[in-house]
């Protein structure tokens, strides 16, 4: 657990080692984990993110917007890559729904995004995943060269064939 019950929080949890990437080598990256975005009756916030950072220095970010990371949005300086799980719709960002997964580079704004679902190998169809259920939803980042591709699936279930998101435009 991240924050306790108190409004407008800001939680973070980084490796305590930096991972660096060399310019001069082809960087790629997996990771998987779970998580579960717990409704707290009437209201929520805005979901999670996962995060790679040139800097873990968020003091200026903002605790109810932006997923307490970006502090200058749209800014290059900001140099944050970021996957959202996004329970809020935030128009002026573009938000598709307040139930969908965005890739975000340097902003909150995504590059790209989708309702959140995933890929059913025995249905062969997006099948709809709530995010703010309480339930656990495991998510993959996958990052190979320029190529993000970000899976989500409920908790029992195997890794999807196909990813929900991929983007070839992220440089590392």
């Amino acid at each position: 657990q991240l924050t306790n019950a108190t409004d407008r929080q800001i939680g973070h949890a980084f490796f305590k080692q930096p991972i660096v990437f060399e310019p001069s080598e082809s960087v790629s990256f997996s990771t998987h984990f779970v998580c579960a975005l717990v409704p707290s009756g009437d209201k929520s916030g805005h979901g999670m993110a996962f995060v790679v950072s040139y800097s873990l220095d968020f003091n200026n970010a903002e605790p109810t917007r932006y997923f307490g990371v970006f502090n200058q949005n749209g800014s290059e300086s900001t140099r944050v890559l970021a996957v959202e799980l996004d329970i809020s719709l935030a128009p002026e960002l573009k938000d598709i729904s307040d139930n969908h997964v965005g890739i975000d580079k340097n902003s909150a704004e995504s590059l790209v995004s989708a309702n959140a679902s995933y890929f059913s190998d025995k249905h062969g169809k997006n099948e709809s995943i709530k995010l703010l259920s309480g339930k656990p939803i495991q998510v993959w980042v996958d990052y190979q060269g320029t190529t993000l591709n970000v899976s989500l699936a409920p908790l029992k279930n195997q890794k999807p064939s196909q990813p929900l998101l991929s983007s070839t435009s992220i440089n590392l």
